[in-house]
């Protein structure tokens, strides 16, 4: 055997080693990734497809297992209050999913932590049905022209415009991406904060997206989406 070819010999055993080992450290991401509170999530479709809201209008005037009734805090109407968010007219996916992510820790909130404790997946389920039902209060008047619109429409500083998302009317795209047009703004300063912080975790593309954003321009986008008509308001 010439020298060429042992010197190819040694590569080819390098470059097999190589590749079991990058499928060794692959089986052991998608074994980590298996173990989070994402990775257990139910079958959310059997759940939302089997969803009662009237069940979730019962849950969240009276509890579930033990657990205390949503509207304790969030009200009759669950619309806009002081530091809580409005959760009449959320998607039933967006709900259900952020009910698990508090329950799991996935979301750290000890208030909420406990108030879902109780909760299976199909309680969350059926309280996301329950809460898509309600039509939102039209809090809002006219849009806020400014910085916040500029950012939703725009982006900022590599920024993709949140509007990419959650629509141009701000008022969601997607399961994951909820409306955000008449949400309360302290609590949307609250949540863009968390996201930046690494605290919440349960949607990972936020946490890059508002770590950029400065404390000004999270505070002009919760006004400008304060401003903004929920989806299906009532008039």
């Amino acid at each position: 055997m010439t020298g060429s070819d042992r010197m190819t010999g040694r590569r080819i055993a390098f470059g097999a080693a190589f590749l079991l080992f990058l499928a060794s450290s692959l089986w052991c991401a998608a074994a980590l990734s298996a173990e989070s509170g994402e990775a257990r999530a139910p079958d959310w479709s059997a759940a939302l497809a089997s969803a009662d809201k009237r069940r979730g209008a019962e849950i969240a005037a009276n509890g579930a297992n033990g657990g205390p009734p949503c509207r304790s805090c969030h009200g009759p109407a669950a619309s806009r209050r002081p530091g809580l968010p409005r959760l009449a007219g959320l998607n039933a996916p967006y709900v259900a999913r952020e009910l698990f992510a508090f329950a799991n820790g996935l979301r750290p909130d000890d208030e909420m932590r406990a108030a879902t404790a109780s909760l299976t997946p199909q309680d969350m389920a059926d309280l996301g049905a329950y809460y898509e039902s309600l039509r939102p209060a039209a809090t809002a008047t006219a849009p806020a022209p400014g910085e916040g619109a500029r950012i939703h429409i725009d982006g900022v500083r590599g920024v993709m415009p949140c509007g990419q998302c959650h629509g141009v009317d701000a008022t969601g795209v997607t399961d994951d991406a909820p409306s955000l047009a008449g949400q309360e703004p302290a609590y949307v300063v609250k949540q863009l904060g968390a996201f930046a912080e690494g605290a919440r975790k349960s949607r990972s593309a936020m946490n890059d997206i508002a770590a950029k954003l400065s404390d000004e321009e999270r505070a002009a986008l919760a006004q400008f989406y304060a401003s903004l008509p929920p989806r299906g308001a009532a008039p």
